[in-house]
């Protein structure tokens, strides 16, 4: 980044928080953006008041950073915002109409439009939000969670029975029941992960819709889960609203088998589903954050991509030369990212052409071919842009 830097000072705005091992966190409220520096680094940002130049601070920096590692630092510093004083980056390429759609089309950060900040609601109300995850709470919610299997093994004639009165064909009372118990169950799921950030010590500024791979869901942002010190806590936030649905289908499970009630069974059944499709890893769901957590890579999905690219040069012999390897794990998550990234980008404009053939199957056709088009010209852009850089080498201007 060629960016001159005469006497750096820090963003007031940055909060740096204590050493957790051997990082700490840089964390920008108003932008609720998050970065584990070591501890070198966070405490050379945090020593920036801008009373020295960078020669001045290669010379007297207090953490033996030499004259290019501090012009790097302070390169990034000044690339993540983290200054004060910078002038607003300008994008200076101009890029074509169908290029800015499928940008907008693709990042879903801009596909979010927020309902509400439960902040305030759980501080009024922190005493429950404490008791939910008291020890008690955690063993009935044990025990919810595995009511089914007991009632199976205790009385496997109710189950029988149940099931003998199970009548898919519902009338549309209970269709809009179901609807309406699904909508209630998303809004859940995300209170979910909402309380167990807030439970401890988080703050949950935003809760609304988005539209990811072109179907709507909610979101919560929990992303202050980040300045959590034990990887458990950043687990348990990340796997809340699974362990809330499991809950819920346990429960109405059970419901079901001993006082009937079709609309119950495919309730508890959906909720299930969802919640195992939720642990799948390889997109952005809850999953996916899991196993960040788990793996302790915050950056996974861009060290995933990057493991694939340095595999795949080497077996087309096209090596990049000495490197440091990535983990297996992420090299496995960088594979299972590439092929489920374009299945569920399908199965969304799939299911948004469901959706809309039930008014128009024109109609149906016409958006998503409207929405497909960017997003297939990007892919292919990108994807002969990236074949380039492998297979076609320019020689040196001298």
């Amino acid at each position: 980044m060629n960016l001159t830097i005469n006497n750096p000072c820090i963003d007031p705005g940055v909060v740096i928080d204590s050493a957790n091992g051997n990082t700490r966190i840089v964390h920008k409220p108003d932008t609720r953006e998050y970065f584990r520096l070591g501890i070198r680094e966070a405490g050379f940002l945090e020593s920036l008041d801008g009373s020295r130049n960078p020669e001045l601070l290669s010379r007297e920096n207090g953490f033996e950073f030499n004259y290019d590692e501090v012009e790097y630092l302070l390169a990034w510093f000044a690339e993540k915002r983290l200054l004060a004083g910078l002038p607003t980056p300008i994008n200076l390429v101009k890029k074509s109409a169908l290029s800015r759609v499928a940008g907008f089309v693709a990042d879903t950060r801009k596909w979010r439009f927020k309902l509400g900040s439960p902040n305030r609601f759980l501080d009024n109300h922190l005493n429950v939000v404490n008791a939910l995850f008291s020890v008690p709470a955690l063993a009935i919610y044990l025990g919810l969670i595995f009511l089914p299997i007991a009632v199976l093994i205790v009385s496997p004639t109710t189950v029988s029975r149940a099931m003998t009165g199970f009548n898919p064909a519902m009338s549309g009372w209970n269709w809009l029941g179901l609807y309406v118990g699904l909508l209630a169950m998303n809004v859940l799921h995300e209170m979910a992960h909402a309380i167990a950030c807030k439970h401890f010590g988080g703050k949950v500024e935003k809760i609304g819709l988005m539209l990811m791979y072109f179907q709507p869901v909610m979101y919560c942002d929990v992303s202050d889960s980040w300045r959590f010190r034990e990887v458990g806590e950043k687990v348990t936030v990340a796997a809340a609203g699974i362990a809330l649905q499991l809950i819920l289908a346990a429960l109405t499970a059970v419901v079901f088998l001993f006082f009937g009630g079709s609309v119950l069974l495919i309730f508890a059944t959906i909720n299930l589903v969802l919640a195992v499709y939720n642990l799948f890893p390889f997109v952005k769901l809850d999953g996916y954050w899991i196993l960040v957590h788990l793996l302790d890579e915050p950056q996974l999905q861009q060290k995933g991509l990057k493991s694939v690219d340095l595999k795949f040069r080497k077996l087309v012999g096209r090596s990049l030369g000495k490197s440091t390897p990535y983990r297996r794990a992420v090299t496995v998550f960088g594979v299972g990212h590439v092929l489920a990234v374009p299945a569920f980008w399908a199965l969304g404009m799939f299911g948004a052409y469901r959706y809309l053939a039930k008014l128009s199957s024109t109609l149906a056709i016409v958006v998503v071919t409207l929405f497909a088009l960017p997003l297939i010209c990007r892919a292919v852009t990108k994807g002969i842009t990236y074949l380039r850089s492998v297979f076609y080498q320019m020689d040196s201007v001298q």
